[in-house]
């Protein structure tokens, strides 16, 4: 939380869907539907912007499996 060097982000969920948040964008996604409902992003950080929000999902449950 205090360490000035880690990339700023906030992810969020909701019952069937999931949201991420960076200093450069924004995007949430309703896992039913299969289909992003909101999404600020810069055409040319889209693609990895979405693919850190995707990569800490896995991380995140993965801790929780190996607990």
């Amino acid at each position: 939380l205090f360490n000035p060097t880690t990339k700023e982000f906030a992810y969020f969920e909701a019952t069937d869907g999931v949201g991420w948040i960076t200093p450069n964008g924004y995007y949430t996604y309703h896992r039913r539907n299969d289909k992003y409902l909101q999404m600020e992003i810069p055409e040319d950080m889209k693609d990895s912007i979405i693919i850190d929000g995707k990569a800490y999902l896995q991380v995140l449950f993965q801790e929780y499996i190996d607990y």
